[in-house]
Order: C-alpha cells, then structure tokens, then sequence
C-alpha cells in the first residue's frame, strides 16, 4: 500500500522514483536558489518530466531489461548531450541515480505494509 492505495509493484516502483526524483530536483533547485527561468532549473525540470512521462507510459512487461535499460539512459543521455556546465550534468546524474537506488529499497518509510 503505497499513499493509502493498494498498487502493483510496477506502480509502487514508478511512484517511488518519481518522488525521490523530485525530492532531489527541488534539493538543488533550493540549496543553489535558482530562479524559475534559469538554465539550471529549467533543465532539471525537463530532465524530470522527461522521466514522468516515461515511467507513466512504459510497461516493464513489455519491455525486454535491456531494452528498458537502454532507454531511461537514453533519456539522461539527450538531457545532458549538450550541456556545457559540468557541476549541471553531475546533478541531473545524481538524480536520476539518486531516485533508482531509492525506489529499489525494501525499506522504504513511504510504504505501508499490508498485513
């Protein structure tokens, strides 16, 4: 049970990346106080709907791991193609690295267990 509804683990998963994704995002959008049309800021915020969009429409099922690999790296890969600031493209791959550890951990204090 995941925010009071009962969810598949596919839908636990995607909830959990998206969430530490964010919590991520928002920290460096905090600590450094970036404005709403920075270029930093506006590049986290692409980065992450870029996400949303794919965990909101890709089926693990229907996807091979490899393939499913391939294109979240795929995602970060053309956030950060071009990107010229260094310290940027380290943030944006320690949030999408930050969010998939996260999510994978049993432990996790958003989820209550149903008995």
């Amino acid at each position: 049970q995941d925010d009071n509804r009962v969810m598949s683990g596919q839908q636990r998963y995607t909830n959990n990346v998206l969430y530490y994704m964010n919590v991520r995002r928002s920290w460096y959008i905090t600590s450094h106080r970036y404005k709403k049309d920075s270029y930093a800021r506006v590049a986290l915020d692409r980065l992450y709907l870029d996400y949303k969009d794919f965990f909101k429409n890709a089926a693990i099922s229907g996807l091979s791991q490899a393939e499913y690999e391939s294109q979240i790296l795929a995602i970060l890969e053309k956030n950060t193609a071009n990107m010229s600031n260094d310290e940027l493209r380290f943030y944006m791959n320690e949030m999408v690295i930050y969010s998939l550890k996260e999510a994978m951990r049993d432990g996790n204090n958003r989820v209550k267990r149903i008995r």
